[in-house]
């Protein structure tokens, strides 16, 4: 995953999981994405509302782009969800957290900061 096509996706909610960096005709099955606290430190819930059940990935990206930890992979039911983080064994940082959906996903950004 490049750096740049996952800062894309932030800024432009792009079809990034295609990687091809454009705006998305498809119906968004995914929104409302908020992670809290910010900046985390041992860690925090990846909030977000699906518009339709379906197969749901949350995908954890550095900010080079890399996969860090899938922290969900898992049927869900349409409506609003929220999801444990553990950042403990992250570095200190920029991330970002990739709900993916039937095909729409939503990118959030979140920092973690060791002391």
């Amino acid at each position: 995953m490049n750096a740049d096509l996952l800062l894309d996706a932030y800024h432009h909610n792009s079809i990034w999981g295609l990687g091809l960096g454009v705006e998305s005709t498809e119906p968004v099955h995914v929104n409302n994405i908020l992670l809290s606290p910010n900046p985390m430190t041992a860690g925090g819930v990846v909030n977000f509302t699906l518009n339709e059940p379906g197969r749901t990935i949350i995908t954890i990206y550095d900010i080079s782009g890399r996969s860090v930890e899938t922290i969900l992979n898992s049927e869900m039911t349409a409506g609003n969800h929220s999801v444990n983080l553990n950042t403990t064994e992250m570095g200190s940082g920029v991330y970002f957290a990739r709900v993916l959906s039937d095909g729409s996903s939503a990118v959030g950004r979140f920092v973690v900061l060791k002391r």
